[in-house]
C-alpha cells in the first residue's frame, strides 16, 4: 500500500485499489507530528476530481471485453534501436533480438499515450513497456514498467533520469529520497489481484517444473520456464496455482528477504508437499541485474532438474 502524505491518495499495489484516506490516517497522524508531513495541497476539490477521473476512464481503449488497456500502444518489436525502450533494456543486457521474437502470449509493449494517471496527475502509463498477463490463454491484467536511468548514486544522494514518453525528467535523490518516490517503477492495471496471477503462466505451464522470481524483468530474464509473482510475497491462489501446474520449483528470493524471514517460511510450508529450492543470487543481486547464464549455473546447483545448456527446466 502507498499513501501520498501531500494528496491524502492511497493506491494498493496488490489489488490495485484506490481511495482518499487523508481523513482515515494522514490527519490524525499530521495534528500530532505537523513537522513530518509535507504541506497540503490548498485543493478541496482532489476526492471530487479523483471520484470523476475513476468514472471519466470507463469506456476508454480496452484490451479485451474485461481488460482496460493502459492506453495506445506499440510492440517492442516494430520500435527502432535507439528507442528509449530498447535502449533501456539494451543497457541492462537483456537480449534485444530474443524480445523482439516473442510468441503473442509474451510479447512486450510500449504505451505511446496513456490513458490512466495514478498518484493525482504525479504518474501515468505513458512512456512505459507494458507486460500483458496471459493466463488460460486471455488477458487478465498488465503491469507497467518506468523508464529510468541512474546517473550518478552515493549514498543518500544522487540523480537519475526518468523517460515520460516525451522527454527526458531528472530527479535527485535528497536524504535518502528520490524526489519522485511517489511514483512507483511498477504500476498495474486498477483492480487487477497481483496475488491471484502469474506473469509469464502460460508459457511456463510447457516445462515440469518452474522457476519463480518477483518482477517482470526478472520474469524475462530468467527465461521461459519462469513466473513472476509481481510482489514480495506469494498469495494463497498462486501458491495453489504453482502446486497444480508442477512438479517442483525453485524460489529466487529478492535479495531483501532472509531465509529465516516468518513470511518466507510460511509460504515454504504451504507449498509443500511440492519440491521447492530456495536461492539468493550471488552478490545479494536480483535477476534483471544477473546475466542468465550465471543464474542457471547457481539453480543448477541446488536442482537436480536445472538444463544448464538451454537454460530450461
Amino acid at each position: 500500500m502507498e499513501i501520498n502524505a501531500e494528496t491524502g491518495w492511497a493506491h494498493c499495489h496488490n489489488c490495485g485499489h484506490n481511495e482518499y484516506v487523508r481523513d482515515k490516517f494522514i490527519d490524525p497522524l499530521e495534528e500530532d507530528f505537523p513537522d513530518l508531513f509535507p504541506k497540503r495541497v490548498e485543493d478541496t476539490g482532489i476526492r471530487e476530481r479523483a471520484a470523476h477521473h475513476q468514472q471519466a476512464r470507463r469506456g476508454g481503449l480496452m484490451w479485451s471485453d474485461e481488460v482496460e488497456a493502459p492506453g495506445e500502444m506499440v510492440a517492442l518489436s516494430a520500435l527502432a534501436d535507439d528507442h528509449p525502450a530498447i535502449e533501456y533494456l539494451r543497457r541492462r543486457n537483456f537480449d534485444i533480438a530474443e524480445i523482439r521474437n516473442f510468441g503473442p502470449n509474451d510479447a512486450l509493449y510500449y504505451c505511446t499515450k496513456g490513458q490512466i494517471s495514478f498518484t493525482e496527475g504525479k504518474g501515468t502509463t505513458s512512456g512505459r513497456i507494458i507486460f500483458p498477463i496471459y493466463m488460460h490463454g486471455a488477458i487478465k491484467g498488465w503491469q507497467a514498467r518506468q523508464i529510468e536511468y541512474v546517473l550518478e548514486e552515493t549514498g543518500d544522494s544522487g540523480e537519475k533520469a526518468v523517460w515520460n514518453g516525451t522527454v527526458w525528467k531528472k530527479f535527485r535523490k535528497i536524504k535518502g529520497e528520490w524526489q519522485d518516490r511517489f511514483v512507483s517503477k511498477y504500476y498495474g492495471l486498477p483492480g487487477m489481484r497481483r496475488s491471484s496471477l502469474l506473469f509469464g503462466f502460460d508459457t511456463a505451464r510447457r516445462f515440469k517444473q518452474v522457476v519463480v522470481v518477483e518482477g517482470p524483468l526478472d520474469k524475462v530474464r530468467v527465461g521461459p520456464c519462469c513466473v513472476g509473482s509481481m510482489g514480495m510475497h506469494i498469495g494463497p491462489d498462486q501458491i495453489n496455482l504453482i502446486k497444480t501446474y508442477w512438479h517442483g520449483c525453485c524460489i529466487i528470493r529478492d535479495p531483501g528477504v532472509p531465509a529465516d524471514d516468518i513470511k518466507f517460511k510460511r509460504l515454504l510450508a504451504s507449498l509443500s508437499p511440492l519440491p521447492v529450492t530456495t536461492l539468493t543470487l550471488e552478490n545479494r543481486l536480483d535477476p534483471g541485474a544477473t546475466p542468465r547464464e550465471s543464474i542457471w549455473k547457481q539453480i543448477a546447483q541446488i536442482t537436480p532438474w536445472a538444463n544448464i545448456n538451454s537454460h530450461e527446466c
